[in-house]
Order: structure tokens, then C-alpha cells, then sequence
């Protein structure tokens, strides 16, 4: 019966880290927060967000990475300018950088996003990160860090 209760405990807990909020990168301040979300900002305007949703359907990888870049290319007009492959807590991921002007301004746009297959689930995490093209690379080492990328 104890072996029951440590393995019930175990499994909550592994549930509990599964939803955390993921941390902000360095010099971003958390403005909202809650369950596996997370949004913050930095001093400069820079807008860091990661969320994650259930996929009932079970969407595998290769869908929902097609969908999210025709998503920003084909329904934003966005332009892709690099797509790499990542890994994210362990799932298969990918990396796409966009650039778009908007208001006058051009804008430097990353999306992350992973499909953790689960048994009745899957759990499609994104993060978006967007700054002015000018200043993106200041803070791009430290959004890899903290997605763990």
C-alpha cells in the first residue's frame, strides 16, 4: 500500500512539473502567468510568451509544424527566414524565424513549437518571441536558454 501512495505521488508530481509555467528568459520581467503560460517583456519592448495546449486529435510533428509556418507565411505574410530543427524537454521540435514590418517598423519574429505525444492526448507547446530586427539578437541567446533549445 505504501509503494501504491510513493507511486501516486510520483505520477502528481511529474503532472504538476508538466504544467508548470516555463521560466522567462534573463532580463524579462513575467507579467502574467499560469498554468504551463507564461507571458514577459523586457525593458526594450521585447515580448516573450510560451503556451501550451491538448491536441484530443493527436496531431503528430510534421502537421502542426506545417500549419504553424503556413499560418505566418501564407495568413500573416510574414517572411521565413531560417527553419531549424530543435528539441524541446525531450519532443521533437522546430525553430522558424520570421521577419515582418509592421507599423513602420521591422520586426524580427521567433516561433518554437513541439509535440509531446501523450496516451489520449498530445501536447503542443509554442513559444513566440518578437523584437525590433535591430535588437533581436540581444535577447535571442537568452530565449534558447531558457526553452532549453
Amino acid at each position: 500500500m505504501r509503494a501504491l501512495h510513493v507511486l501516486l505521488l510520483l505520477a502528481l508530481a511529474a503532472a504538476a512539473a508538466a504544467c508548470a509555467a516555463p521560466p522567462a528568459p534573463a532580463d524579462f520581467l513575467v507579467v502574467d502567468s499560469g498554468r504551463g503560460e507564461v507571458k514577459a517583456i523586457a525593458p526594450d519592448d521585447s515580448l516573450f510568451w510560451v503556451r501550451q495546449f491538448k491536441d484530443g486529435m493527436r496531431g503528430d510533428f510534421a502537421f502542426w509544424a506545417e500549419a504553424l509556418e503556413k499560418e505566418f507565411v501564407e495568413n500573416r505574410g510574414y517572411t521565413l527566414l531560417e527553419k531549424r530543427p530543435v528539441k524541446w524537454n525531450g519532443a521533437p521540435g522546430v525553430e522558424l524565424l520570421f521577419e515582418v514590418s509592421a507599423a513602420g517598423r521591422a520586426r524580427r519574429y521567433l516561433a518554437t513549437m513541439a509535440v509531446a505525444p501523450g496516451s489520449f492526448a498530445s501536447t503542443i507547446r509554442v513559444a513566440e518571441y518578437v523584437a525590433d530586427k535591430e535588437r533581436f539578437g540581444e535577447h535571442l541567446g537568452a530565449v534558447r536558454a531558457a526553452l532549453g533549445t
